[in-house]
């Protein structure tokens, strides 16, 4: 085999399987092998996205009533607020330890981690993540302090994509 020959790329999904190269035979196999696999990955896509394709909308939030919000009082807003910012310094840590010196891609993964974190503490809770993200939201914006007594940062870092090695 010609060095060549080693480095292109096969055009052909199956090796051939009963006939002469691009043979009537031939053809319909590899395109049944084909169509197998897309019917494969057709049904664990649809097996994945089940669960959310059979949701429904999510419920409406209560109205606002007084210090009522999201249909919770403050006492229970500031507790839930105090939950999710006590994950804060450990999602940090881990962000930066995922991609040490990429600024923009530890917020990033931080950002991912800290999506976990919201959802178990709306489980916890009994609530949507939507109130979640609200009470997070409000708890930012009046500047309600974190685990170490300040407000946390609402800023972001700037998207610097990597540069390409």
């Amino acid at each position: 085999m010609s060095p060549d020959a080693r480095n292109e790329l096969p055009t052909r999904l199956l090796p051939n399987r009963g006939g002469p190269p691009g043979s009537r035979v031939e053809v319909l196999f590899e395109w049944s092998v084909r169509g197998l696999l897309a019917v494969a990955a057709l049904g664990v896509l649809l097996a994945i996205t089940r669960d959310l394709r059979r949701a429904g909308p999510a419920p409406a939030l209560p109205r606002d009533d007084g210090s009522v919000r999201f249909g919770l009082d403050e006492a229970k807003r500031r507790a839930v607020f105090a939950d999710i910012a006590s994950h804060e310094p450990s999602n940090i840590a881990l962000g930066q330890a995922g991609f040490p010196g990429q600024p923009w891609s530890q917020e990033d993964h931080r950002c991912a981690m800290e999506r976990g974190t919201q959802a178990d503490v709306a489980r916890r809770f009994g609530l949507t993540m939507t109130q979640v993200y609200l009470i997070l939201d409000e708890g930012i914006r009046n500047h309600w302090p974190g685990v170490d007594g300040q407000p946390l940062n609402p800023r972001s870092v700037p998207l610097q994509p990597r540069k390409k090695q």
